[in-house]
């Protein structure tokens, strides 16, 4: 008597699920915090300037958010990046990103607030908040703050990529893992026996 093999469905196992999220939300996770985005809310009330800044990963994830309660003063930072030597003694040699930064004061000494800044948007950035700390008229100002456009945002988007559809996977697994019961339970409720067929013989 022949018997039908029937092939090995895949499992999913906790090594699979581990290396997944390592590869598609691990790496993405650690690019946009190293390079992250941030949003700043101004606010003023009367003579106070009140500013709220989100660090964020995943351009919209917090994981820094700080206040500071009264805005006195600012200033602008820049550090030109390091040559970098691709081999010892080689006389080529590279040099690091450039950094830029911006750093809010408080009233109180130690009172302070910094938000990386690419060195591109640094000088928009500097006048657009100088021009509405000056102009008491302006109740709201929205700054959106890049550390690095090229990691940040060019490569970090494609990477980010994966995380969705990490995401977007395991979701219709996990959908289609809880559904299997209940399509089970009405296919039993479905199912009835087949019914006698009376068979009448004409005289």
């Amino acid at each position: 008597m022949s018997q039908t093999h029937r092939p090995n469905k895949p499992k999913h196992g906790l090594f699979e699920f581990l290396l997944g999220g390592l590869v598609c939300v691990g790496v993405p996770a650690l690019m946009t915090a190293m390079a992250p985005v941030s949003w700043l809310e101004f606010t003023r009330a009367g003579e106070q300037v009140r500013v709220t800044t989100q660090t964020c990963m995943f351009f919209v994830i917090p994981y820094r958010v700080n206040e500071l309660a009264d805005v006195k003063r600012f200033e602008t930072t820049f550090h030109r990046g390091d040559e970098l030597h691709k081999r010892p003694g080689d006389g080529k040699h590279g040099r690091a990103e450039d950094e830029a930064g911006l750093v809010l004061y408080g009233p109180q000494e130690g009172q302070q607030v910094s938000v990386p800044v690419s060195p591109a948007s640094i000088k928009s950035v500097e006048t657009r908040l100088k021009a509405f700390l000056e102009d008491p008229k302006q109740q709201n100002l929205s700054l959106f703050t890049v550390a690095n456009w090229k990691v940040g945002l060019i490569f970090a988007i494609p990477v980010c990529l994966l995380t969705v559809l990490y995401v977007v996977g395991w979701s219709i697994w996990l959908g289609q893992t809880l559904a299997k019961p209940f399509h089970a339970l009405r296919h039993d409720e479905s199912f009835e026996p087949d019914e006698a067929v009376d068979e009448r013989v004409d005289p």
